[in-house]
């Protein structure tokens, strides 16, 4: 069975879930999706804030 996934996702969410994807043994591509720039700096943000807790509780 392939493990071959391509995660489409917001591009500043892409490095958090190749990171995910890398844990579960995963290959992946990227397929980027755009991000409304109304709401950019939230998203940001709450990324900011999963990637330090993704980073520090593996």
């Amino acid at each position: 069975m392939s493990r071959d996934l391509a995660i489409v996702t917001d591009n500043y969410h892409q490095y958090r879930a190749g990171r995910i994807a890398e844990s579960l043994g995963v290959s992946h591509g990227a397929v980027n999706a755009a991000t409304p720039w109304y709401i950019l700096s939230a998203c940001y943000m709450r990324e900011l804030l999963a990637l330090t807790k993704f980073l520090l509780l593996p």
